[in-house]
């Protein structure tokens, strides 16, 4: 299982009224913490929320681990919003 940090910014908690404005996540060394790689960070400004969410679940970095997200309200409006928009959540909280 990879260990990842994962901040998702959003305009509030509600996936119909508020947008994703940002999404930023990086590999972590297991044993110490430290961040392996360069962070990566999907703006809403820059991408529009659609393919900000696409390049977020395509991402072949987080699908090559098991891995599940903390808190789950911010994972439940990522996987919402792209519900919403068509895109398939390829991730899931549960899996560990």
């Amino acid at each position: 299982m990879g260990n990842y940090y994962l901040d998702i910014e959003t305009t509030g908690l509600d996936e119909v009224q508020n947008k994703i404005t940002t999404i930023q996540y990086v590999e972590l060394e297991r044993s110490t913490g430290k961040q392996i790689g360069e962070i990566t960070i999907l703006k809403e400004w820059e991408l529009g929320e659609k393919e900000m969410l696409k390049k977020f679940s395509s991402s072949h970095s987080l699908r090559s681990f098991r891995f599940r997200f903390e808190p789950y309200a911010k994972y439940m409006m990522c996987a919402e919003k792209s519900a919403m928009m068509g895109i398939a959540h390829k991730t899931s909280p549960l899996t560990h």
